[in-house]
């Protein structure tokens, strides 16, 4: 199955690109506004959970794999007891998941919406929360904004080096390669390929890949659904540095719920 990080999740806490770090003061001030309990779809090792929860917030995530979530589960076993019991997850899937409470908000973050490939996917998920937002919470969603040219310049076939971290816990050397395999232009559907070479202190090398799909969105496309799900845009930016839409990489989205 593609998304779900089964060969590299051990990997994932290494990357230290600006959106993996930038998001998480965006986040923290609107959950800090809206209080109340906070629902992460695909919350994956816990990198926005674990914050947020230490910033006070009572966080349940939701995650479809596995492997993700032995992660998060090891991390918040070494958490104190008052983050600890803040936190809750589930394995599940985020296109269609049912909880016995409602949240102020609810985040989608890091481009995860993407990995819903098809419109009844999409659907799916937004239908279930709004039916999982308090009246008047907040939904925060972001996908990153397609290059103009995407259908033409997307497919390489070389690999390319993402970053290269250590990892101190095993003093390793992590770098991570990925590849564009293919682009579906009428499903809107690209498939990067992302490897991690792992290079030990003795020099021996071993290599782990795993295979993504994520479908892209233009603006116009990504507000329709939202409208159209019984959305409310109140802002939309560009980056998780509040730049104007079209002028970032990225499409950040705060809704709340149409009565």
């Amino acid at each position: 199955m593609n998304n779900l990080f089964l060969r590299t999740a051990r990997f994932y806490d290494l990357d230290m690109s600006d959106l993996a770090t930038h998001d998480l003061a965006f986040y923290r001030r609107y959950t800090a506004q809206s209080g109340g309990p906070v629902l992460e779809l695909a919350c994956g090792t816990g990198r926005v959970t674990i914050p947020l929860a230490k910033a006070g917030h009572r966080v349940h995530g939701v995650d479809l794999s596995q492997s993700m979530l032995a992660i998060l589960d090891e991390k918040v076993r070494r958490l104190a007891p008052e983050i600890r019991e803040r936190i809750s997850f589930t394995e599940g899937d985020m296109a269609e998941f049912a909880l016995r409470m409602r949240f102020s908000t609810v985040l989608i973050p890091f481009r995860a919406f993407q990995a819903l490939t098809s419109f009844e996917q999409q659907r799916g998920c937004l239908q279930a929360v709004k039916r999982h937002l308090e009246p008047g919470g907040r939904f925060i969603l972001n996908v990153f904004l397609p290059h103009p040219r995407i259908m033409q310049t997307w497919e390489s076939p070389d690999d390319r080096v993402d970053w290269v971290a250590h990892d101190p816990k095993t003093g390793e050397t992590i770098t991570r390669r990925s590849r564009r395999t293919q682009i579906d232009p009428g499903r809107q559907i690209i498939y990067p390929e992302l490897t991690f070479e792992v290079t030990a202190q003795d020099g021996s090398t071993r290599t782990f890949t795993d295979q993504l799909a994520l479908r892209y969105f233009y603006p116009y496309q990504i507000q329709t659904l939202l409208i159209t799900h019984g959305f409310k845009i109140e802002e939309e930016w560009g980056d998780y540095r509040r730049s104007p839409l079209g002028e970032g990489p990225e499409q950040v989205f705060v809704c709340t719920p149409n009565a």
